[in-house]
């Protein structure tokens, strides 16, 4: 019997992740969630007692990974070369979008209405902080200082708007790992030396 039950929740989740991919949040409807997962509503309730809770258990581990993968991959660059962060970075983006794709594009812009409706802007006052650990360690080496502080936050919202708007625009995996590749690149190498 658990195994009709853990798919019978598989089938929930998949469905919940096409309905909230294509409507967010707030547009959600658990009736087309249960319709399309072969459900009647009622059942569907008795898996998940409403929308909220089951956008939080689709969505809730993916958002502490996120703040988790964030975290490593500027840690990360405390210690690396920027050719390897950088591939650390993107290697990172690239596995997480694989596996959590469409979960991350929910969380980063179809999360309005929701406990995460900030997440982007909580991953980008993480990178903002990053960003300033890193160019004050830079500057302090160099005896430099940097005079503009709010470019850090710029390149923060830049940069997680710009891999927003890559893993929301591409269906096809290989061509958002390679735009994704493509974009931390460009955008970060050198980035350090660009924004003094």
């Amino acid at each position: 019997m658990q195994v009709l039950k853990d798919e019978v929740r598989n089938r929930i989740f998949e469905a919940a992740l096409r309905e909230f991919k294509e409507k967010g949040y707030e547009g959600a409807s658990m009736r087309e969630i249960a319709k399309d997962a072969g459900l009647s509503v009622g059942n569907l309730y008795r898996y998940f007692e409403n929308k909220e809770k089951l956008f939080y258990a689709i969505i809730g581990p993916v958002y502490n990974r996120l703040i988790d993968l964030t975290k490593d991959c500027f840690h990360y660059k405390l210690t690396h070369d920027e050719s390897s962060f950088l591939d650390y970075l993107t290697d990172s983006i690239l596995s997480n979008s694989r596996q959590y794709g469409v979960e991350m594009s929910i969380l980063l812009n179809g999360s309005k209405g929701t406990q995460y409706e900030k997440a982007k802007e909580d991953i980008i006052s993480l990178v903002e902080g990053f960003a300033k650990q890193i160019v004050t360690r830079n500057q302090e080496r160099k005896k430099m200082t940097l005079k503009y502080d709010y470019l850090c936050q710029v390149v923060a919202v830049l940069l997680i708007e710009g891999i927003s708007m890559i893993m929301g625009h591409f269906d096809n995996e290989d061509e958002a790992r390679e735009a994704t590749k493509l974009f931390v690149t460009f955008y970060l190498k050198d980035a350090v030396n660009r924004i003094q």
